[in-house]
């Protein structure tokens, strides 16, 4: 083989390492973002919801909407989609929905849970709603 064939194949090489280094780098193996969420893992090897300003703008923008849609389910214009997320047409109350919320977030693996469920409650007084009503399990209101 001539000389610059093989010039010309250590250029491919050297370009195909270079692009398999960066997509490995920026989304493969070692990547801790999961969907555009920074996961981690706790003491015990579990995997977290880390407090991270992009979960925390991730997270807050998905209380907002589904505060927003609450309160259009309780104005004049009752529409389906309106209805707390998973529950069939006519089924789900947003009350029991927000403390089931509010116990998942406190029973699994979100960093600094608490500051969530007090957005949630503090949005949802803003947004004129009423109070979610305590049960034993939740333990909030």
């Amino acid at each position: 083989m001539s000389w610059w064939l093989w010039a010309l194949l250590g250029v491919a090489v050297v370009v195909v390492a270079r692009l398999t280094w960066r997509i490995v780098n920026k989304r493969g193996l070692w990547d801790t973002r999961t969907m555009g969420l920074d996961f981690g893992r706790d003491e015990h090897g579990g995997v977290v919801f880390l407090d991270t300003a992009n979960n925390w703008a991730d997270s807050t923008a998905g209380y907002d909407r589904d505060i927003a849609r609450e309160v259009d389910s309780r104005g004049p214009n009752q529409l389906p989609f309106n209805r707390p997320p998973g529950t069939a047409p006519g089924e789900g109350d947003w009350g029991s929905w927000w403390l089931d919320r509010i116990r998942y977030l406190r029973e699994h693996h979100v960093q600094n849970s608490e500051k969530h469920i007090a957005y949630i409650i503090q949005a949802r007084r803003l947004a004129g709603l009423p109070e979610l009503e305590a049960t034993d399990d939740t333990g909030s209101g």
